[in-house]
């Protein structure tokens, strides 16, 4: 089975040259922005803005923060419902 003709095909090319610090440095945005080099290559060149991908640690936090807003959530509805316990924590 071959492979579907693409919706936009590039006929043009351009040949680039970087010294070994930039090319380390796009690498690392191409990776950062989860592109390739080339794809990174052409969306600056044509002043696309791009966004950065979430690393594994942002990840976390927002699915803490996801957990916590729940459970906020939770704890609004059960008080708006009157359901909450009337149980004193201190005394005055």
């Amino acid at each position: 089975m071959s492979r579907p003709p693409k919706a936009i095909k590039r006929q043009q090319k351009l040949t680039l040259y970087y010294t070994k610090a930039e090319f380390r440095i796009i690498t690392k945005m191409a990776d950062r922005h989860g592109l390739t080099k080339a794809e990174f290559a052409r969306f600056k060149s044509l002043d696309h803005k791009l966004k950065s991908r979430l690393t594994p640690e942002d990840a976390n936090y927002f699915r803490q923060l996801a957990g916590m807003a729940n459970n906020l959530n939770q704890l609004a509805h059960a008080a708006n419902a009157g359901h909450l316990f009337t149980t004193k924590f201190w005394k005055h």
